[in-house]
């Protein structure tokens, strides 16, 4: 709702939060839920109820708001307001507004993201008849912030009302400006669908700079390990100590079969040489008693 995105979570911050919600029993699959109502005598099963969710819906999105309270934002000024139903209009309806070609359209669930994030593509398309596109797939280009190209592989939706939508998702790893093109129709009316996605660092720990002790032992208990804190006050010999306690020998030998052993090869051929000495000297002693040589 601000002017960026510390100004909005402020707005957020000091916004009075809303009284009452539509209940919903859960977020179908494919859907994304951004908010719940965060009141915990509202919990069912462990689980809040649903404030805020989206999905991709035909050649759109449909938003679900679980309140019609949002009017209380004017408490802080009526342009909080109206940036948030503008904003949030302009963003349902983006399939339409982008469709800058007749053949489709070509949708993101994100376009900001963090390194490590999974992002869902939709695409609508239709054939050189404006029916819907039966081809088994279609293969959309990936570009990266390095430069990389990856084809991303995009596969009829199971849950489409109609044809010709086309799914596929891929996970962010870098940092920069991702920008996704996929061509449509022939060679002789060829189009070019694009969407991009600006991908950025975690922030939370550079602005919560502190060790999570808590996450770090559960951690360390789960995978059946020892959490051994470091301070100020720790001796690193201490540490080193611990460690080497903690860490238990994994040795273990195994045998390859047909693989060639020196040792024992040089017994072997001790052992063959001291035969056929062996059998060189009692065959000349032999001669000698009976006088053949």
């Amino acid at each position: 709702m601000g002017d960026t995105p510390e100004d909005s979570f402020e707005v957020w911050q000091e916004f009075g939060g809303f009284y009452d919600y539509v209940g919903v029993k859960s977020a179908k699959p494919g859907a994304k839920v951004y908010a719940y109502f965060s009141d915990p005598t509202t919990e069912v099963s462990g689980s809040l109820p649903i404030f805020m969710a989206s999905q991709f819906y035909g050649a759109g999105r449909v938003f679900f708001q679980g309140s019609g309270e949002v009017w209380r934002l004017r408490a802080g000024g009526d342009r909080y307001f109206d940036s948030y139903y503008t904003k949030l209009i302009r963003w349902v309806s983006e399939g339409r507004l982008l469709r800058d070609s007749n053949r489709g359209v070509l949708l993101v669930d994100s376009d900001r993201a963090m390194v490590g994030q999974n992002i869902a593509l939709r695409a609508v398309l239709v054939d050189d008849q404006f029916q819907p596109l039966t081809e088994p797939s279609v293969t959309a280009k990936l570009l990266a912030p390095d430069g990389k190209i990856k084809d991303l592989k995009l596969t009829p939706a199971a849950d489409s009302p109609r044809g010709g939508t086309y799914t596929g998702n891929f996970v962010v790893t870098k940092s920069g400006g991702y920008e996704i093109q996929l061509a449509v129709g022939d060679a002789l009316d060829e189009q070019l669908l694009r969407q991009s996605v600006q991908v950025r660092l975690p922030t939370s720990e550079l602005e919560r700079p502190r060790r999570a002790d808590d996450e770090l032992s559960n951690l360390a208990s789960t995978t059946r390990g020892e959490y051994v804190p470091v301070d100020e006050s720790t001796a690193m010999s201490e540490v080193k100590a611990k460690l080497a306690e903690a860490i238990v020998p994994q040795s273990q030998v195994t045998l390859l079969a047909g693989t060639p052993d020196s040792a024992f090869t040089l017994r072997r051929n001790a052992v063959l040489m001291w035969l056929i000495a062996s059998v060189l000297t009692f065959e000349w002693v032999t001669r000698r008693l009976h006088r053949l040589a």
